[in-house]
């Protein structure tokens, strides 16, 4: 077994001069073959340049994009783990870290949400990775976590509950809904509940750029969509 720890970093040169060697001690006593991969998302402090001279066991990348969930996307493509481990250029972590998280590393768990992120490489790819539609991080991986569930996968989500789709921000909101949210009736109803706050060319402009990949997300759902906005609710 191999783990990909996949750092994004914008400008966090500073943060990851002061992080990223708890990390580095917490991989070399981790029970299992571990990589760390910093992905530069078009920093302006030479991060790309700096790094790899001080830290030359890392893999240094440069993401050829824009945003978090195109970095990570590019890193996980440039990484060989069967685990995925996501977190921020400004995380330490304890040096029994990987001790610990081996109890979540399961043939049957798809994605763990629990102050970081971690995903099975093989369900990742199923996925296609972070959407980059959303301009909000999290809002990539409650997206996430909506697709795997709704496809019957299991996870484990300690920290990411379902009902922050309510609260989405407008510009994540309505891209999520409409890509993932397959029953019509709830549709409506979720739409209703926001439609003043956000004009209807944009969310026109939303509709037609996710029409292919709403139909995707309907022919692979075993599990209902209200089955699971019920769960949100009673919880």
């Amino acid at each position: 077994m191999k783990t990909s720890v996949i750092i994004p970093s914008k400008n966090g040169l500073h943060h990851l001069k002061e992080c990223l060697p708890s990390v580095i001690n917490a991989a070399q006593k981790a029970p299992f073959e571990t990589e760390i991969i910093v992905i530069d998302d078009n920093s302006n402090d030479n991060t790309f340049e700096i790094l790899p001279q001080i830290y030359s066991k890392i893999k240094v990348l440069k993401n050829p994009k824009q945003g978090a969930s195109s970095a990570r996307n590019f890193a996980v493509k440039n990484s060989s783990g069967n685990w995925l481990l996501f977190i921020d250029n400004d995380v330490f972590l304890e040096e029994d870290f990987f001790f610990k998280t081996t109890k979540y590393l399961q043939d049957d768990i798809f994605c763990v949400a629990n102050k970081f992120f971690l995903s099975k490489r093989g369900h990742f790819i199923v996925l296609n990775g972070f959407d980059e539609i959303y301009y909000e991080k999290e809002s990539a991986e409650l997206d996430f976590i909506y697709r795997g569930i709704k496809r019957g996968w299991k996870g484990i989500f300690m920290n990411i509950e379902l009902k922050q789709i309510n609260f989405l921000p407008p510009k994540d909101y309505f891209p999520f809904i409409y890509k993932n949210i397959t029953s019509n009736k709830l549709l409506c109803f979720m739409f209703m509940r926001k439609i003043f706050s956000f004009s209807f060319i944009k969310m026109r402009k939303i509709f037609l750029r996710l029409k292919e990949k709403r139909k995707i997300e309907k022919i692979n759902s075993v599990i209902e969509d209200e089955e699971i906005y019920r769960s949100i609710n009673n919880d």
